[in-house]
């Protein structure tokens, strides 16, 4: 919204100071002229920087509302051209022409770095995303203006429905109940550190509550297989341990809580370099995770598998084939099981040549009864997150289209496939454009 005043009036600015090279003192085409083309640029930067879909109803509404405020400030704008014109026969030489001109750019700069930044701040698919027990919907994060808000879908993408409207912090990691019926899901802002809160609603958003209140740096949760518990993970620290390291959660350990917020618990004792990928097998009675080590160590397995009853933690890798270039820390992430335990699915270093030692993590599967290994994507980019539908054969995945492109944005879509790699297609999410978004000031 700020950024659009800005616009409007640099456009009208441009507009006023163009056109009497080619008309004289018609003021209100300058005006006309000036809301025309501000309307039009802003419709395009929510099309093709924010990511907006637009329904017919969306484009009426957006323009006579925007059209308002254009026509107000080219009105405002016109004043000073309409003044200079009443008392100098020629205004465009004189001294003051200059300063005027100076003025106009110093405002198109203003409104373009608005622009700019506004184009910087994250807008598009988050990370994470859950598919509901049916295998029917999906709950997903989008960012818009560097904030997520919670969105729900039908599988095949259609459908689109706004859950959560994010404003000074993020809501991210969605997860589905067991039942389907409750959503699960992180706050997230960021003070001098990273933090965050648990939070529950139906999944049709409403009665939302708050389930941990003190400020703490929790990235992941998830329902127990009964949605009477809740288990998390939660950074201790935020930093490095590297001179030449940026800051990052560390100390990770697996916690659990109940619903209402009571009977807080801490399950491990690992105080694990980083801990990802939080999930259930085996029928709920097990936690499966992934860690990263802190060093470069070829041997140290990443992914494991914590028992709720006895609290033994099982550690294993894929054990697929090693690279000559030992460049890179981790080989293995992402883990996931299918729901019948036959299958477990991650990312990993490309087996294709000349590929996976530029860093591009492509999708395998590995067939836990027979012990073989299928590399089933050849995307060349990055896997972000990756889950098995509860009742067929597939794979869901959002991997970022931009990974190798230096400088460039996340661009993350959201891919199905079938187990051996066959049907591999697009899920397109339209995210139509809202008003209540312009009056999104910070």
């Amino acid at each position: 919204m700020v950024y659009f005043f800005v616009l409007t009036a640099s456009v009208s600015l441009l507009v006023n100071w163009v056109g009497p090279t080619f008309y004289k003192n018609r003021y209100l085409l300058n005006v006309t002229v000036s809301s025309v083309l501000s309307i039009i640029i802003l419709f395009l930067i929510h099309y093709f920087l924010l990511a907006d879909f637009f329904r017919w109803l969306d484009i009426f509404l957006f323009i006579i509302f925007f059209g308002i405020i254009s026509v107000t400030v080219s009105l405002v704008t016109c004043i000073p051209f309409i003044f200079f014109d009443s008392r100098f026969n020629d205004w465009r030489d004189s001294k003051l022409t200059t300063c005027l001109y100076i003025v106009i750019f110093i405002i198109s700069g203003s409104a373009l770095y608005s622009i700019s930044c506004q184009n910087i701040k994250r807008n598009g698919l988050a990370n994470d995303f859950s598919i509901s027990p049916d295998d029917k919907k999906i709950i997903f994060s989008f960012y818009k203006k560097g904030k997520a808000s919670i969105y729900t879908a039908n599988i095949d993408g259609s459908n689109v429905k706004r859950l959560t409207f994010a404003r000074k912090e993020s809501h991210l990691c969605p997860r589905y109940s067991s039942d389907g019926s409750k959503i699960l899901f992180l706050s997230s802002w960021f003070e001098s550190n990273p933090q965050s809160r648990i939070n529950i609603m139906n999944s049709d958003g409403t009665q939302l509550k708050q389930v941990t209140s003190k400020q703490e740096n929790i990235t992941e949760a998830i329902f127990s297989s009964d949605d009477k518990t809740i288990f998390y993970l939660k950074s201790e620290y935020y930093g490095h341990y590297s001179p030449i390291a940026n800051n990052n959660p560390h100390d990770f350990d697996i916690y659990s809580i109940l619903p209402d917020g009571s009977c807080e618990k801490k399950i491990t004792d690992l105080n694990a370099y980083s801990m990802s990928c939080l999930s259930l097998i085996d029928k709920g009675e097990r936690l499966l995770f992934s860690t990263s080590p802190a060093g470069v160590d070829e041997k140290e397995k990443t992914f494991h598998a914590l028992s709720l009853f006895t609290g033994d933690i099982y550690s294993f890798d894929p054990e697929i084939k090693s690279f000559e270039e030992k460049d890179f820390r981790e080989y293995y992430r992402n883990p996931c099981i299918s729901q019948d335990g036959r299958y477990l699915s991650y990312s990993g270093l490309s087996q294709e040549e000349n590929i996976g030692n530029k860093g591009e993590y492509e999708v395998f599967v590995k067939d836990l009864k027979t012990k073989e290994i299928m590399q089933i994507t050849k995307l060349g980019k990055n896997i972000e997150s990756i889950r098995f539908l509860n009742k067929q054969n597939k794979i869901m995945f959002i991997y970022d289209e931009n990974w190798t492109e230096r400088f460039a944005p996340p661009n993350l879509r959201l891919m199905k496939v079938d187990v051996n790699g066959d049907n591999l297609i697009e899920i397109s999410l339209n995210i139509f454009f809202e008003f209540r978004d312009e009056f999104s000031f910070f």
